[in-house]
């Protein structure tokens, strides 16, 4: 992983460190994000969710997408803005969880910041080619692919269905990712693209 950009790097070890502590230890009692109304429930678990998993696959997926997508937003900014981009997207989906769906089981994944990283990506390169993990050999536009996504994540989220997946945690990722991005990291990438504007021609 030495190739790997620092914050991208240690997000991913993280992951993997907690869920093997997740797999020999009790940590599950108190890093899942509980119930507000339950006897469990820690503001900090709007942080440690993040980084907790439901097992192998589900942290596989998130680390592939994360490792795939994130080096670029991470090189387009840098690390200071990645990481603040990542933690508060990823804390504030969870907070968004509790506040608009009917909360009974304990919820964990780092899907809410994967989904605003990729829809950060989406926003700066609409038109590069993404393909679905189990369909490597088609690909789409990124934006034509996101948005069928989040089509689909809306539509399940209105239905109420209750199949043990996130769908709010990933609207609200990809909705506060937006938002994020306008009010912050577009302007810095305005500032970065004069700076590079300067050196580049000398004025």
């Amino acid at each position: 992983m030495k190739n790997i950009l620092p914050v991208t790097k240690y997000i991913i070890i993280i992951n993997i460190v907690v869920f093997i502590l997740q797999l020999m230890t009790p940590i599950n009692e108190f890093f899942p994000l509980y119930p507000y109304d339950s006897e469990n429930f820690l503001y900090t678990q709007y942080l440690t969710a993040c980084f907790s998993h439901g097992g192998f696959l589900h942290l596989f997926l998130n680390m592939f997408v994360l490792y795939s997508f994130g080096q670029i937003i991470e090189k387009r900014f840098d690390k200071y803005s990645f990481l603040s981009f990542y933690l508060t997207l990823g804390v504030l989906a969870n907070i968004m969880w509790h506040l608009i769906q009917d909360v009974n089981s304990p919820g964990l994944g780092s899907s809410g910041a994967i989904y605003g990283v990729v829809t950060i990506y989406t926003i700066l390169y609409p038109n590069s080619q993404m393909s679905i993990i189990f369909l490597p050999f088609l690909s789409f536009k990124a934006v034509y692919l996101l948005g069928t996504i989040i089509l689909v994540e809306l539509v399940l989220t209105i239905m109420g269905v209750q199949d043990g997946i996130g769908h709010v945690v990933h609207l609200s990722g990809a909705v506060i990712g937006t938002i994020y991005y306008v009010l912050f990291l577009k302007t810095k990438k305005n500032k970065i693209n004069k700076i590079a504007g300067v050196n580049k021609f000398g004025k």
